[in-house]
């Protein structure tokens, strides 16, 4: 199974690069396009492979992930590709159907890119809130 653990700015020093095609960007200007859900780098690793190999790491954006698990997808012939993204949070297991063309196209991928981390969001979120309904003559806890 493929493993992309997302890259986030904060841990970005210098230059971060793509091997696959090569679009690079200073770290700053990362962390525009990643707070805009426009760009993600990933960490790529797999768990199929031997234990000395699978510590490699690769860098690549977002869309040379998909394009990489298209090639699995063809030379493995399965409809579904099976991977694992890592968050700051959480491992979400998800399948892609290569076959499907919608989430290349441009706003699926930047809702797809902002789903990422409003999962991790979500869960700081998580109790915040009472929604317990007051009571007669309950004052306000605030």
């Amino acid at each position: 199974m493929l493993v992309a653990e997302i890259l986030y700015p904060e841990i970005v020093i210098g230059e971060i690069k793509c091997m696959e095609c090569d679009i690079s960007y200073r770290e700053k200007d990362y962390k525009t396009l990643y707070d805009a859900s426009k760009l993600k780098y990933f960490a790529l690793s797999s768990t199929a492979t031997p234990t000395a190999v699978a510590k490699i790491e690769v860098i690549v954006c977002h869309n040379c992930l998909f394009e990489i698990l298209k090639d699995l997808q063809a030379e493995s012939e399965i409809n579904m590709v099976e991977f694992k993204i890592l968050t700051k949070e959480n491992e979400i297991d998800l399948k892609y159907d290569t076959s499907s063309q919608e989430l290349e196209q441009g706003t699926n991928m930047d809702d797809f890119l902002a789903g990422i981390d409003d999962i991790d969001d979500i869960d700081e979120d998580a109790g915040d809130t009472d929604e317990t309904p007051p009571r007669e003559d309950d004052s306000p806890d605030w």
